[in-house]
């Protein structure tokens, strides 16, 4: 894959509450926060991880989740993804973001498909959903990627939102 030809030292982290360095992983996020130009990128970003939020707000947030998984090159971080449980049935959230510097290079699809492997090996949780605007064709791609590879149990359009999302819903079962 491209991705690695570009990153020949690419590496995925896992982050649960009570890992070593998740501090580091807190200041890493905040650097590159701190460094995008792009406000309204940097605003999306800030939504979910919050660029503002202190270190025991980052590390509660961290808690909540199931876990943190982070991309890197070397020590350089390049993309944060989570699983974040939902308010039902033991699902979880596919969440994630690639730095704007290195999007466009496969580590959107990398750091969604290890989210995914990596939560198959936990046994609570029954299955998945990941949910992004329909105007966001980078992550409809990434997440249509996932699909091909992972069939999920059902896609849909919510048109509540405007613009509208699709949603996709994986449950483990499907991956037995």
């Amino acid at each position: 894959m491209a991705a690695t030809l570009n990153f020949p030292d690419l590496n995925f982290k896992k982050y649960k509450a009570d890992s070593e360095n998740v501090e580091s992983l807190f200041f890493s996020l905040q650097e590159g926060l701190h460094s995008l130009k792009n406000e309204e990128y940097k605003s999306l970003c800030s939504q979910r991880y919050g660029d503002v939020i202190s270190l025991e707000e980052f590390l509660t947030r961290v808690k909540s989740s199931a876990f943190f998984v982070a991309i890197y090159s070397g020590k350089k971080l390049l993309g944060l993804g989570e699983l974040y449980p939902s308010n039902k049935d033991n699902l979880v959230e596919i969440a994630y973001f690639v730095f704007p510097k290195y999007q466009g290079q496969g580590l959107g699809y990398l750091l969604a498909e290890n989210l995914l492997k990596m939560g198959l090996e936990d046994a609570d949780i029954t299955g998945f959903f990941a949910e992004c605007e329909v105007t966001n064709t980078s992550s409809v791609n990434i997440l249509n990627k996932i699909n091909d590879s992972y069939p999920s149990s059902k896609v849909s359009t919510n048109e509540k939102y405007n613009p509208p999302t699709v949603v996709y819903l994986w449950e483990t079962g499907v991956f037995h």
